[in-house]
């Protein structure tokens, strides 16, 4: 756990601290959620556009398709191509209708609804993923962690929420 400036890394299980290669991991996963964000972001609208012109399902279906087209390539030209292990399939194929349904409600949300409701409540995820990995992965959160989970969740949720009484200007 990042600690802040001058008290450095420490862990609520006694492990020792992260080197200075997981420390390089953590900044790179910092920037690759970055990158994620804006990209979910740019996603979210072209989503809504997509569902609203062609419906749901053939919206998400042919995104998908299309994703799996760019991972299969980028399996074949990434580390001298796709190793495939049956032990994986249950699980995938688990993930992948859970995704699957997922990504369809979805759609259809952005396709009923504004972006600008809908999208901040579905990323109240994040709130819902952090109360998971504590109670099935173990995982720790120190008091300020559990704080921001919390402050972020209402935080999405409340830019979701329009309210009847708009402010008034004096």
């Amino acid at each position: 756990i990042w600690d802040g400036p001058g008290r450095g890394w420490s862990s609520p299980t006694g492990a020792r601290a992260p080197t200075e290669t997981a420390r390089g991991d953590v900044l790179a996963g910092i920037l690759y959620g970055l990158g994620a964000a804006i990209g979910f972001g740019m996603t979210d609208v072209m989503t809504a556009l997509g569902s609203r012109r062609f419906g749901s399902l053939l919206f998400v279906a042919a995104s998908q398709t299309m994703s799996l087209g760019l991972l299969v390539l980028a399996g074949l030209l990434i580390d001298g191509g796709i190793l495939l292990d049956t032990r994986v399939f249950p699980t995938a194929f688990a993930l992948g209708t859970l995704s699957g349904l997922s990504y369809l409600a979805f759609a259809t949300a952005l396709r009923l609804g504004p972006i600008t409701v809908v999208s901040p409540v579905v990323s109240a995820y994040g709130g819902l993923t952090v109360v998971v990995a504590v109670l099935l992965l173990g995982e720790a959160l120190a008091l300020v962690q559990a704080f921001g989970a919390v402050v972020s969740t209402v935080g999405s949720l409340l830019v979701g929420v329009r309210f009847a009484v708009a402010w008034q200007e004096t």
